[in-house]
């Protein structure tokens, strides 16, 4: 296989290629659905190779340094009853609740970031804004429609973008609350095409938490109801101050 290249649009962090993408191209190379976890930064710029195992699994690596691993599931589940779990957002509700963004991230801790950085556009980044859910306490939600800037001829999104837009707003819970995380894992079961120029709605709530994990779930449905995709994340609580450091 030829090596893989996170281009430097593609980051999280500024000097750090973005979780959910980098999730996602390993993920092309499994069935669906799959889980793929996050083991170093994954670097910009640089020639990564990525291996499949006899056991199905595969290993993203730069050089003696493993980047991710991920593996094939047999389900991705999440709670899709009301009031404890994710239901149909409205298209107009998640556009209310991406207007609060700017209060639950400023300031941003990485306003670069391809998912959701402030200082990018939809024209050259996803820029999802990811906020609460008014009369949902718990609930959070992106409205978004796909760019062609993103997408492939066909029109349908790839699985690496996929697996890109149910990053970012699987953290908002925890950005909510002050915390700067950073993606550990993330899995996915893709149900169904996702394309551009259509308008999708991403719900989230917060599941738990385990120290400095934290853990949410994502349903990604048509403005409709239908559901495209599931998501269930880890987020990694992290020192601003350290993280800065190394931006």
């Amino acid at each position: 296989m030829a090596p893989i290249v996170i281009q430097e649009r593609f980051c999280g962090p500024p000097r750090s290629g973005h979780g959910g993408y980098t999730a996602g191209l390993v993920a092309e190379t499994l069935g669906n659905p799959a889980e793929v976890t996050l083991l170093a930064p994954p670097p910009l710029g640089v020639p990564l190779e990525l291996v499949g195992n006899p056991d199905g699994s595969a290993v993203l690596a730069d050089g003696e340094t493993r980047i991710a691993s991920g593996r094939e599931l047999d389900a991705v589940s999440v709670d899709a009853s009301f009031p404890d779990g994710l239901g149909t957002v409205r298209w107009a509700d998640a556009e209310a609740a991406a207007g609060h963004y700017d209060d639950i991230t400023a300031p941003h801790p990485f306003p670069t970031c391809f998912g959701c950085g402030p200082n990018r556009e939809p024209r050259e980044a996803l820029a999802l804004r990811t906020g609460p859910v008014a009369g949902q306490p718990g609930l959070f939600a992106a409205p978004w429609i796909p760019s062609a800037a993103y997408a492939p001829e066909d029109g349908i999104l790839t699985t690496r973008m996929v697996w890109a837009a149910l990053d970012c707003p699987t953290g908002a819970p925890f950005l909510a609350r002050g915390l700067t995380v950073v993606l550990g894992r993330l899995a996915v079961d893709v149900r169904g095409p996702v394309s551009i120029g259509y308008r999708y709605i991403i719900a989230v709530r917060a599941t738990g938490d385990d120290g400095r994990k934290h853990h949410a779930e994502a349903l990604l449905t048509t403005d409709m109801g239908n559901v495209q995709a599931v998501a269930r994340a880890t987020w990694i609580e992290v020192d601003p101050a350290t993280f800065a450091s190394n931006s």
